[in-house]
Parts: structure tokens; C-alpha cells; sequence
């Protein structure tokens, strides 16, 4: 266990849909494209590592999600009032932005979170072994080692060292199989609660694409 910072910036007063998670992306990569944290994008291609600053539309708010050392460039959002989605020009007067260390990493119990936005958890790998089974417990059990695997890939992009073996549970009655479409292509997401022996900040996007909002999970209350 450890504390990790994390700040979230909310644009109270813009509603956009719920689908333009990449566009609220593309929309600030465009505005810094020279801080490589905003866009994971360098001089010779893209950066593959964990993204430390994440987008979201959550209930049509565009949310701005920044972890560990991506909190180093905050004070940028605070002078972004206006977000423009395709053509169109949002001004926010009513951006809120919530500043934290939180608990993150292995713990003693276990969590149960839901995710608020579809998890891309299967690549082209792991997809062929959950078409091949209609069996939900076999599909139940590869899902939960996807998990278990972007916990890790979690952890390194916070500088965590995972000693203890993660442990993820679905609930098999919440799974729900959506399609979703990223770069133009289907594919199949998930929302689904689960619980698990790790802390994670709500809103904390776990999967592919979670830079773009895709696979952001809420503590259950």
C-alpha cells in the first residue's frame, strides 16, 4: 500500500456525450502538444506506458483525471475555460478541481468496485479463447485475469511493487457485453462489478484506451 497524488478536474457546467472521451483527449493533446503527458505521444511515435493523465465524460461531465507525476502540470487545466468538441465551443465557469493523496495498491481485504464506463480488457490474444467458450464461468475467469493483469500494469505506471498475488471476483449477474468502437474499428467492452484485494481511486481508468475514458470503475457504496 501506498499514497499516490491524484487530482481531478471537473467542467461542471459543459455537458457533452458520453462518447467524446477521445475528443475531450484529442481536444487538450492539440492545446499542449508539446507536454508529451497529455497525449502519451513523443517525436518518434507513441509512448507505451500507463497514462498518467486520463479523460472521462461521466453523466456528461467532462472530467480530467491526473495521477502520480502527471499532477505536475495541473495548474495548465485551471486556465482552460473553454473545451471545444467538433465545432463546438463549450466556456465553463464552473471548473472544480479536487486535489488528494489517496491509498492505492494490496490490501487485507477486498473492494467492490463497478465499472462506469466499458472496460476493453480483450486483445486479439485473449478474445479468441473467450469467443471459443459460451460457458460464462470460463469467460468469467478469463476477464478476471485481464483484471488481475491491468492491476499490475497499474501499479508499475505508480512506481508500485506488487508483492502479494491480486485476487479479482465478478459479480457474474453484472456483466453486461457492449460494443464499443476506438480508431474506427468494434470491439467488445464490459461493465460489470467485481471486487478485489487492491485500492484503486475511484475513477481511475484500468484496460485499453483508458486515456480516452474507457474502463473508468466507482467504489460501490
Amino acid at each position: 500500500m501506498k499514497k499516490i497524488d491524484i487530482i481531478r478536474v471537473r467542467y461542471n457546467d459543459v455537458k457533452i456525450e458520453n462518447s467524446d472521451g477521445p475528443k475531450l483527449r484529442g481536444f487538450f493533446g492539440r492545446k499542449f502538444m508539446r507536454v508529451d503527458y497529455f497525449h502519451n505521444h513523443s517525436k518518434e511515435g507513441i509512448l507505451y506506458r500507463y497514462p498518467l493523465v486520463q479523460y472521462k465524460v461521466l453523466e456528461g461531465t467532462p472530467v480530467v483525471v491526473l495521477l502520480s507525476k502527471g499532477c505536475e502540470i495541473a495548474s495548465r487545466y485551471n486556465a482552460v475555460d473553454k473545451i471545444i468538441i467538433d465545432e463546438n465551443e463549450f466556456i465553463s465557469e464552473n471548473i472544480e478541481v479536487s486535489i488528494k493523496k489517496e491509498n492505492f495498491g494490496v490490501i487485507d481485504n477486498r473492494i467492490k468496485y463497478r465499472f462506469i464506463t466499458p472496460w476493453i480488457g480483450l486483445n486479439q490474444k485473449n478474445i479468441i479463447q473467450y469467443s471459443k467458450t459460451s460457458s460464462l464461468e470460463e469467460r468469467k475467469y478469463i476477464l478476471e485475469k485481464v483484471i488481475n493483469g491491468n492491476l499490475l500494469s497499474l501499479s508499475k505506471g505508480m512506481d508500485y511493487r506488487v508483492e502479494e498475488r491480486i485476487e479479482s471476483n465478478i459479480d457474474i449477474s453484472t456483466i453486461d457485453e457492449k460494443k464499443v468502437y476506438f480508431k474506427g474499428k468494434k470491439l467488445i467492452g464490459h461493465t460489470f462489478e467485481f471486487d478485489v484485494n487492491f485500492d484503486i481511486p475511484e475513477f481511475i481508468g484500468i484496460g485499453k484506451a483508458c486515456s480516452r475514458g474507457f474502463g473508468s470503475v466507482e467504489k460501490c457504496k
